[in-house]
């Protein structure tokens, strides 16, 4: 099983989908996604619901892969340079708590740059997507394109297309953990 949280347009688990595993996704905006569950997870009890769903179904997801929304820790957030500026971590923070009581084998939380000023070093990097968690080193040949801003209409299209995870990403990603448990499959 694999779960995607802030799952937005889906991309960063679509690979596992493709490849035949459960893909459960949730979003707040899940009416407009197809395959996406409905929740808020600014709240602890609808995050506690998550986790007392996916026990029913298994012992242990194989990853869990959260994107928090970015804008606490955007360079675009003109407070973030405020210095008695401090970022609402409640998102994150849920992201973490649903991680540590599913105790998944892997577990990836993506955001941008600024997320370190709070989060500390990221695990590892890829243009300007920054991954922390449990995970396998992978590479990416070619790299990640940047998200060129300035070529979007305006900020609604800018912000839905930049929140896409990409597809070489996830790829990545997908790779090294089934390469993983291929080289090392469990006793």
């Amino acid at each position: 099983m694999i779960l995607d949280l802030f799952s937005g347009s889906g991309n960063a688990t679509g690979i596992w989908q493709t490849a035949g595993y459960q893909v459960w996704r949730f979003d707040i905006v899940a009416p407009e996604r197809p395959y996406t569950k409905p929740v808020d997870l600014n709240f602890k009890w609808q995050c506690d619901q998550i986790i007392k769903d996916v026990r029913k179904v298994c012992d242990r997801p194989l990853l869990i892969w959260a994107s928090p929304p970015c804008q606490e820790y955007s360079d675009a957030n003109q407070r973030r340079y405020d210095p008695l500026f401090i970022p609402d971590t409640t998102l994150w923070r849920n992201a973490q708590y649903i991680i540590d009581e599913l105790k998944p084998e892997w577990h990836v939380i993506e955001n941008v740059r600024g997320a370190q000023f709070t989060w500390g070093k990221p695990t590892q990097r890829h243009g300007p997507y920054y991954l922390w968690g449990n995970f396998p080193k992978f590479n990416i040949p070619g790299g990640v394109e940047p998200k060129h801003l300035e070529s979007y209409k305006n900020k609604k299209e800018r912000a839905r297309k930049t929140a896409m995870i990409p597809l070489k990403l996830a790829v990545g990603l997908y790779r090294a953990i089934v390469t993983q448990k291929l080289l090392y499959p469990p006793q």
